[in-house]
């Protein structure tokens, strides 16, 4: 999917979809992209190659009711980890794809893209302190998450 407008009929699945193409948008990665998932890959796959990788859940923090015929501003956010392998460290794509991720929801020239689809950013926060590794699949990965809330204008009539 793309970027679009967040409306009534799209909102479950949209804003989610705006930021997973963000993210992609503004990595700057080398020679291999770096993927998003809405969970955790089977890292034995073939098609699985890349770390780090990022993992943006379906986002089910959808506002409780809509005022039919009238413009809604709700907030929402979105919780999402980049996981990198343990022993890949030392390869800098971990700092790299999290200040590429800073970047993309803090610069002004970045967050006017979301703003253009009804999305206005209101800040991006990452875990903070030293990280323990999770096993997943018999390989130890280091998860730094990371939340971006942000407010959506709804136009309902849409």
């Amino acid at each position: 999917m793309t970027y679009a407008n967040i409306t009534s009929s799209n909102n479950m699945f949209q804003e989610r979809e705006n930021i997973k193409t963000h993210i992609e948008d503004n990595l700057t990665a080398d020679a291999e992209k770096i993927q998003v998932y809405s969970k955790l890959p089977d890292l034995t796959s073939s098609n699985f190659s890349v770390y780090p990788f990022i993992v943006l859940p379906d986002n089910e923090n959808l506002p409780d009711e809509f005022i039919m015929g009238y413009d809604i501003n709700y907030t929402n956010m979105q919780e999402s980890v980049i996981y990198h392998a343990w022993d890949k460290l030392s390869d800098n794509r971990l700092r790299q794809t999290k200040q590429d991720i800073h970047n993309a929801f803090t610069l002004k020239s970045k967050i006017l893209t979301l703003r253009g689809y009804k999305m206005e950013i209101q800040s991006i926060e990452f875990d903070s302190g030293p990280q323990e590794a999770v096993v997943h699949m018999d390989k130890e990965l280091i998860p730094i998450g990371f939340t971006i809330n942000y407010e959506v204008m709804l136009d309902v009539n849409n």
